[in-house]
């Protein structure tokens, strides 16, 4: 995925802002201060997966957690170092590819997050036992992708009007290519060619975090809500989308899980 990420980062980056204020879970939904879902450590470890341009970094630091980002993107990374010399804040950044990430110096975490990442991942036990591997016992990981729905959602122009239809829940492979999601949001740009995306189903990221393992501690699907209110937009989204389209699909599936102690396995 690095390449195609390389190619695209910097025109994706353009299309939004981000603030480092509060940690976001996806564009356009509300961040950490209103949904909860990260509690503030001093001290504690974590790991940023797919930590792309390091505004979360920033806020994660600013609740006390001792920051690691990793990247597959050298691009992004330099983006991430810039803004954490802006703001005064350590963190250690790794550049590589997530499925191939080892040990790496990075100790063992207390939170693994990843934000818009791991739907690049064609096996969600690969990437479960990834942040597994990263985390302590009693660690929480919390993952954010794009809700299965939105992704196999298709807007079609009939007789001059938009229609939302949507594409089959089960793609062959759970694969996505090209996917139309990415080309409506950022609107002028087409940003999704030669990226292959997964789709992510509740029932089998449940499953596979009980498996392998962890304790689920809660799901979000946020609601789409207003520019002012949430750490991560789009700079011009269209009309159309926020009165109609983001009131019918979800844009974002959150879950949160602990790893399980070894008395509790």
């Amino acid at each position: 995925m690095s390449s195609a990420w390389n190619a695209i980062a910097s025109s994706y980056a353009a299309e939004l802002t981000t603030s480092s204020e509060d940690v976001h879970f996806g564009v356009g939904i509300p961040g950490n201060r209103d949904l909860a879902i990260i509690a503030p450590l001093s001290g504690g470890i974590v790991i940023d997966l797919g930590c792309g341009s390091g505004e979360n970094l920033v806020a994660l630091a600013r609740m006390g957690f001792r920051p690691f980002g990793v990247d597959s993107s050298e691009q992004q990374l330099a983006t991430a170092r810039k803004l954490l010399l802006q703001q005064s804040v350590e963190a250690s950044l790794t550049l590589g590819d997530l499925s191939a990430l080892g040990e790496g110096g990075i100790p063992p975490a207390d939170l693994v997050l990843s934000v818009g990442a791991a739907h690049f991942f064609g096996s969600i036990e690969t990437f479960v036992g990834l942040c597994s591997s990263l985390l302590k016992p009693g660690g929480d990981l919390v993952i954010s992708v794009p809700h299965p729905v939105d992704m196999v959602t298709q807007v079609a122009e009939r007789d001059g009007a938009r229609e939302v239809v949507l594409e089959s829940y089960f793609p062959m492979d759970g694969q996505v290519r090209n996917a139309h999601y990415w080309r409506r949001f950022a609107g002028r740009v087409s940003l999704a060619e030669g990226l292959i995306e997964y789709l992510w189903r509740p029932g089998h990221l449940v499953n596979t975090l009980v498996s392998s393992g962890f304790e689920l501690r809660g799901m979000w699907e946020p609601e789409y809500t207003s520019r002012g209110t949430v750490p991560c937009a789009f700079r011009d989204p269209d009309p159309w989308f926020v009165a109609e389209f983001y009131k019918r699909v979800p844009q974002y599936l959150i879950t949160k899980a602990t790893k399980k102690r070894i008395e509790e396995s």
